[in-house]
């Protein structure tokens, strides 16, 4: 314990930890306290397999805490959950971000000094030799990092983002003065135009990369902090992707539009609108469907099918629209289901 009442980490302390775990299956180790010169001068005793040890600082450096805990570990964490790329590069993206963006009014201890304290560093063993690549084996699967439709952000983020849409715009990149207060007198205030203009403006400007986990950083940041939309963000994308690959095998499988009416048109055209929205079509062109079919839900529902394949706002296949049925907002597995058999039949047939 040096004068400060920093705890610094021993060489024998990481090791003994390490030892712990025998060589069955590669491991990844991550390790948020301060650390001396000496640490892993030596390398763990029972390292046989690829393994990788993520450090929260670098050596001779402090780890910095908050309030409340952990500075690093919630950022690596939530990385691993949301950035698609291996655990290394994603272990580095967190810890660059941490160094951008560590807000020393959050933090409990300053023992800052020329500490090297907000650099995460990363030790990566392959068999018995150091190496510079990720092992292959501590790559992994993860979400998707695709960009998000109009309508999916319109009804998942400007619904209940409501008055905080200023504060995501300047986490997104974009200026109050040039950007924000145009939109907002633009829309005589009406929050949800003023949402729907940042987002198209984001886009647009490309400020920061137009995509969910973008958007999922931009809600957790100090700026907005609204964590329970950045949630609901990742729980659609959980859902998309675990429905996706449960159909992949349609992913390249274009529908007619008779179809489509047949096997699932005529089953959920009370729900049409809903289907709609998973389509990634707008409310604005929904009413206009409603008002142009005096609101007769197969009529609607035929439209519905045919604005998205003449607007392309996601593919048109089979998948999509089995992946659209299965979401909480239409909730129809079982037309799903259903569907995807005919489907599986008439190939067999052909």
């Amino acid at each position: 314990v040096s004068n400060d009442g920093v705890v610094i980490g021993l060489t024998e302390f990481v090791n003994h930890i390490v030892d712990l775990f025998g060589d069955e299956i590669p491991k990844i180790f991550l390790l948020d306290s301060c650390r001396g010169y000496t640490e892993l001068e030596q390398r763990p005793k029972r390292v046989k397999r690829n393994y990788l040890i993520a450090y929260a600082t670098q050596d001779d450096s402090v780890s910095i805490v908050k309030y409340d805990g952990s500075y690093w570990m919630p950022e690596v964490a939530r990385h691993l959950r949301e950035v698609d790329d291996t655990v290394v590069n994603v272990i580095k993206k967190a810890n660059l971000y941490v160094q951008e963006n560590l807000d020393l009014e959050y933090i409990q201890h300053p023992v800052l000094d020329d500490k090297n304290f907000y650099s995460g560093d990363l030790k990566i063993y392959q068999g018995v030799e150091d190496t510079d690549k990720p092992p292959s084996a501590v790559a992994v699967v993860k979400l998707t990092d695709e960009k998000p439709t109009m309508s999916e952000l319109m009804n998942v983020v400007a619904k209940p983002l409501g008055t905080d849409w200023q504060k995501l715009g300047l986490a997104l990149g974009l200026d109050q003065i040039e950007d924000l207060n145009v939109i907002d007198s633009q829309n005589f205030g009406d929050v949800t135009g003023c949402c729907r203009e940042m987002f198209v403006l984001w886009k647009q400007k490309s400020c920061s990369m137009y995509c969910w986990s973008t958007l999922q950083t931009a809600l957790r940041s100090d700026k907005v902090k609204r964590l329970d939309i950045a949630d609901k963000i990742h729980e659609r994308r959980s859902q998309l992707k675990s429905f996706s690959d449960m159909y992949n095998e349609f992913a390249k499988d274009e529908p007619s539009l008779d179809c489509i009416m047949e096997y699932v048109g005529c089953h959920v055209e009370s729900k049409w609108k809903a289907v709609g929205v998973e389509l990634g079509l707008e409310s604005n062109v929904l009413d206009s469907i409603e008002i142009g079919n005096y609101r007769d839900p197969n009529r609607c529902m035929t439209q519905a099918f045919v604005k998205w394949k003449e607007m392309m706002t996601k593919p048109y296949t089979w998948q999509t629209i089995l992946v659209a049925l299965c979401m909480p907002t239409v909730h129809d597995k079982e037309c799903a289901k259903k569907t995807a058999n005919i489907l599986r039949e008439n190939k067999k047939g052909k």
